[in-house]
């Protein structure tokens, strides 16, 4: 069933344009209880992260796997209370976190295929459900689907696995370790994937909201750790730190403070003037973070064949994406009516 067939009225109520006089909450102090709920968030992730740094087979893993869910179930229960809609929009966000819950008591078990894990599977959900979440919420405030943003976002992503694969992962290619380096470079461009349609729309919003702020925030940090992870399973001994295993904490405690935020109601009200369009620096980022990757690709050695074909297929994919925008944007220069998710020609 398509997403407009779910809301029976064409007319939602997140469509309404948000009053001038509270589009913005920069500056302002929180309150009392919001700050004692910050305090409280920060020490226990601190003390459930060392915690499982110091025991992470025994009671501290217990601790953490109790204090992640407590953050997750309020970060499920968080939109509801302050009226997040439409619903559709709630339901992906609190289906993706609940499926973080999963995963966090499913760790234990023991059901794998092929190189994932039950958990592997079920935070591949939760991407998923967190992908639609953004992707809906930017349609609520009335950014239409962009087809040029779409091909943007999917050739940065390739891009940053491209250079993840070149500098990380490729030692690994070879034999039984080639499923561990896809695994392992899946999880990071995942990542970047999220942390791109974040920024889009918090860049689309063109105002500054807390809850936005918690949330790109906690993106941005769990795409440092699942590349620091990276890094740890292919140099260091151990293969896995504790004290990195245990910080995704943080994580979950920043989309806890995010979705329990009273501002993560107008995360899908359209601000005054409709939504912000700032393509000329999207465009510089597009060119730097993927032709960057794939000149890297190029004058670092191969590890082997299977290496050469990887970087070979990566950089293809990245070069057709860039045709493809390219000449849509070209298009639309000579268009006298601009094609749908083009934008006016401009020179930024």
């Amino acid at each position: 069933m398509s997403a407009e067939a779910i809301e029976p009225s064409a007319v939602e109520p997140s469509a309404v344009v948000e009053p001038v006089a509270g589009a913005t909450t920069r500056g302002r102090w929180p309150s009392p209880g919001r700050l004692a709920f910050g305090l409280a968030v920060l020490a226990a992730s601190v003390v459930s992260q060392i915690l499982f740094t110091i025991d992470p087979t025994g009671i501290g893993a217990t601790i953490y796997a109790a204090t992640a869910s407590v953050f997750v179930v309020i970060a499920a229960v968080g939109p509801a209370v302050h009226g997040l809609r439409p619903m559709r929009v709630r339901i992906a966000q609190q289906a993706s976190v609940l499926l973080m819950l999963v995963a966090l008591l499913g760790a234990g078990l023991d059901f794998t295929l092929g190189p994932l894990k039950f958990v592997d599977f079920v935070y591949i959900a939760g991407y998923l459900g967190f992908l639609c979440w953004l992707t809906l919420a930017a349609r609520a405030i009335g950014a239409a689907p962009q087809v040029g943003a779409y091909l943007d976002t999917t050739a940065l992503t390739i891009g940053a696995g491209l250079a993840l694969w070149v500098v990380v992962l490729s030692p690994l290619v070879g034999g039984s370790q080639l499923p561990q380096a896809i695994l392992l470079s899946a999880y990071p461009m995942a990542d970047i994937l999220l942390l791109a349609l974040t920024a889009r729309l918090a860049m689309r919003q063109g105002r500054y909201l807390p809850a936005m702020a918690w949330f790109l925030a906690s993106v941005g940090f769990l795409v440092a750790l699942d590349i620091c992870i990276s890094l740890a399973v292919v140099f260091t001994p151990e293969g896995r730190i504790p004290a990195l295993s245990g910080a995704y904490i943080f994580f979950f405690a920043g989309v806890a403070m995010s979705t329990s935020h009273p501002s993560v109601a107008r995360l899908t009200r359209r601000p005054p003037g409709g939504p912000a369009h700032r393509r000329g620096s999207r465009r510089t980022a597009l060119i730097v973070l993927t032709i960057s990757p794939a000149i890297l690709a190029t004058v670092m050695p191969l590890n082997g064949p299977v290496d050469g074909v990887v970087r070979g297929g990566l950089v293809a994919i990245v070069l057709v994406l860039l045709f493809v925008r390219l000449s849509r944007t070209l298009s639309a220069c000579r268009a006298p009516s601009p094609p749908a998710g083009i934008g006016r020609c401009t020179t930024g």
